[in-house]
């Protein structure tokens, strides 16, 4: 279960020096029209693609379910130095994340630049602020709600395993316990031995709907979570990756058995880091571990072409850590306000406590 902290934080009480020519813009209800500086800016700060504009124009016409739209900035001399999409809800703020979201944050050039954009966020006084998948920028965030007097409450989603790629792939190899690298190695044999397997690298739309189609085979049909289950996450999967093969950088990765698909990977190539989105492979094929096979083509690829990340996502799996061992913890941090109204929705996630969230919904509704 995720952690939890409570309580009010200390932080620093100390202020920064005015900066005269800071802006701290209002609410921008469009993205667009921010989008080439927004998109300049995560280039400078070497954001992941979580962060862009194009992500976020995506998940919010899939996830928004009509909720307003709120784009907050601070300018520097006119140029943009912090921006953070949110979503108002009920008298709070809440970040445009769901567990189809791999990394959130807060999209800035300095710490000081992202302390004042939710410092100035916080002064606006929600009800509650929620931003969810953080990494970095936690410790801008406790400064500005230690300031504002609103109290945090903190913990991990998931911890999602990546791997630093250095060195080349026969020393990386090289590092792995022996046995598992012997199984993949003795399943690629067993595939081998029925057809043609080949290993294909796609970076247009053309063959998206096949891989979704893989990636929806077998248990996640029956389950319900595959991605053409559900319409809003089918549209958000099929914006983003138009999106992507615009920037240059979708990538679909297929395991093919004599040109049929028996794996899939839709990912992204961002900034020297491949993102594995969502995958899938035959489950009559599983047996001969498919999944295992093409992460190990992946990998080779990623070293192959010189990156610098492979980025697993989601959560720690023992498939993913059979690769690395080193994870991100990604972390929500919701901050209450010091107003009834405030205190409440903090008791009720606080404690839990029935009554409390009744009485929460009750004040919130009003």
């Amino acid at each position: 279960m995720p952690e939890r902290g409570h309580g009010e934080l200390s932080g620093r009480t100390g202020r920064r020096p005015v900066d005269c020519d800071a802006v701290v813009a209002a609410p921008e209800t469009s993205i667009d029209r921010l989008a080439q500086e927004w998109d300049e800016l995560a280039d400078h700060a070497h954001a992941h693609p979580f962060l862009r504009p194009g992500w976020i124009r995506a998940w919010t016409s899939a996830f928004a379910n009509g909720l307003p739209l709120d784009v907050r900035t601070v300018e520097h001399g006119g140029e943009l130095a912090a921006v953070l999409p949110l979503l108002r809800r009920r008298g709070g703020l809440v970040s445009p994340t769901n567990w189809h979201t791999p990394m959130g944050g807060v999209l800035a050039r300095t710490d000081d630049d992202r302390e004042e954009l939710l410092a100035s966020v916080l002064a606006s006084r929600p009800r509650a602020l929620t931003l969810s998948f953080l990494g970095p920028g936690l410790e801008q965030i406790r400064a500005a709600a230690a300031r504002a007097r609103y109290r945090l409450l903190e913990g991990t989603l998931q911890r999602s395993p990546t791997l630093a790629l250095a060195g080349d792939w026969e020393r990386y190899v090289a590092t792995r316990q022996r046995k598992d690298i012997k199984e993949i190695e003795r399943h690629g044999r067993r595939l081998a031995e029925m057809g043609d397997i080949s290993f294909e690298v796609d970076e247009g739309l053309d063959r998206l709907e096949e891989g979704l189609r893989v990636e929806g085979s077998g248990w996640k049909i029956d389950a319900g979570t595959a991605i053409l289950c559900q319409p809003s996450v089918a549209q958000f999967y099929r914006d983003v990756a138009a999106w992507a093969a615009a920037r240059g950088t979708l990538r679909l990765f297929f395991l093919r058995l004599d040109g049929r698909p028996i794996a899939f990977e839709y990912a992204l190539l961002d900034d020297g880091a491949l993102y594995m989105l969502k995958g899938g492979y035959d489950p009559d094929l599983r047996a001969y571990g498919p999944g295992l096979q093409i992460a190990s083509e992946m990998l080779r690829w990623s070293f192959e072409q010189g990156l610098r990340r492979f980025e697993f996502l989601g959560q720690e799996e023992p498939q993913k850590l059979q690769w690395t061992s080193d994870v991100h913890d990604l972390r929500r941090t919701q901050a209450f306000a010091p107003s009834p109204a405030g205190r409440l929705e903090h008791l009720a996630w606080e404690r839990g406590r029935p009554l409390a969230l009744a009485v929460a919904r009750r004040v919130r509704d009003r």
